[in-house]
């Protein structure tokens, strides 16, 4: 019997394989990249993995979100804050995304119908998995969806809903992408409830996984990174600017209340208001750099005291770098996430959204060496009981053989 052909889609996760593409990934892209990998490694599995470039003039499209807010009536945009850049930015970006016209993605793409696919995994609810399904759907071939966050699963997508996401996602699509996909995976239990509750489907729980060993080797055999090795032991936040999501001013509120801590904060340019207010506001125990690639973050990782986490609940999943933490003995600070993982594995603190918590923890462990080492060593065992990927990726790859009827 020939293999099972199996299309990992992930359009932006290039820049978590390539070091030198241009262009911001998260946790999506991550989990993408390392379960494709896994399944790579599985017998009788052949994966193929579909990523794009970022198009010319990504980077207006991208410094226009945060000022532009779309609309479902002309002229089909309204301003949020007014900069001179706009008078030739927000032109361009409208003739790319933000005037109707375009096609609607819950229809086939002849693209996607011309892979060679028994089974397309899709990641994270958005119009770009509604094409894939329905691509999918028209040419007899199954998919999977992955959910990448609790938002995916937000009770306004309805058929008929005109409720757009803060980033940009409509409400009927996203609806239509978790109604029609053959099998959706869940990250949580509590993602497999809100499936059932809002949208009637079950859900399969397949915990995100991280490559241990190759994770181990790479912060054993990589060589120091000296823009932040001098910095070494540091308080870690990794996250994008904005005001809703990973919410960075709050780890600039925690920094003040941990004066003695030193802090290094990774910072993907989302919203440019928020990163120039980090920029002007940043204490100065807290030190700001781009993101690194992502074959560097186990050399940051090594160099932590402790990760520290201000995710808003309703928009995270399962965050990748809670993984990355504790694989590397890394305590986890975490204002309100638990996500089932932090707590159980003894390997940190989820304060419950108690600010002052929070610094108290991070303050404990940051003078604490001891008490470091052992909370992160709990975290690394909790890690490799239920996180490594070989088990996981050989859950998935009988997961995807039941979807195609190879069981």
């Amino acid at each position: 019997m020939r293999p099972l052909r199996v299309c990992c889609v992930a359009l932006h996760a290039y820049p978590a394989i390539e070091p030198s593409a241009e262009g911001a990934f998260g946790g999506t892209e991550t989990r993408a990249w390392t379960l494709a990998r896994g399944l790579a490694r599985q017998e009788g599995i052949e994966v193929r993995f579909l990523v794009r470039s970022r198009p010319p003039g990504w980077w207006i499209l991208h410094s226009v979100a945060s000022d532009v807010e779309r609309i479902e009536r002309f002229p089909w945009f309204r301003v949020r804050r007014w900069t001179a850049s706009l008078l030739w930015k927000a032109p361009v970006a409208a003739a790319v995304r933000l005037l109707p016209g375009q096609r609607d993605p819950r229809r086939p793409d002849r693209f996607y119908q011309r892979i060679e696919s028994d089974v397309f995994c899709c990641f994270g609810v958005h119009r770009d998995s509604a094409t894939v399904i329905a691509s999918a759907r028209a040419a007899g071939r199954k998919t999977v969806l992955f959910l990448g966050a609790d938002s995916d699963l937000d009770g306004r997508f309805t058929p008929d809903s005109t409720y757009r996401t803060p980033y940009g996602e409509r409400g009927h699509v996203c609806w239509y992408a978790l109604r029609h996909a053959d099998r959706i995976v869940v990250q949580t239990e509590a993602q497999r409830r809100m499936l059932a509750d809002r949208f009637g489907r079950e859900g399969v729980l397949v915990p995100n996984p991280i490559d241990l060993a190759a994770w181990e080797a790479a912060q054993d055999a990589g060589t120091a990174l000296p823009e932040v090795d001098r910095m070494a032991p540091y308080a870690l936040w990794i996250g994008r600017a904005d005001a809703f999501h990973k919410r960075p001013l709050l780890a600039l509120e925690l920094a003040r209340r941990c004066p003695e801590v030193r802090f290094l904060m990774i910072v993907a340019r989302r919203d440019w208001k928020i990163h120039d207010q980090l920029r002007r506001d940043c204490p100065a125990n807290v030190r700001i750099i781009e993101p690194v690639p992502f074959c560097e973050m186990p050399l940051v990782f090594r160099g932590a005291a402790v990760y520290v986490n201000t995710s808003a609940p309703g928009y995270e999943g399962f965050p990748n770098v809670f993984l990355q933490a504790a694989a590397s003995g890394v305590p986890i600070a975490s204002l309100e996430l638990d996500c089932g993982f932090v707590e159980a594995g003894r390997g940190g603190l989820a304060a419950g959204g108690d600010l002052d918590r929070l610094a108290e923890y991070v303050r404990a462990v940051w003078h604490d060496p001891q008490r470091r080492c052992r909370e992160g060593a709990c975290g690394r065992q909790y890690v490799r009981q239920h996180h490594d990927l070989p088990a996981l990726a050989a859950r998935v790859a009988e997961l995807l053989r039941e979807t195609c009827g190879r069981a």
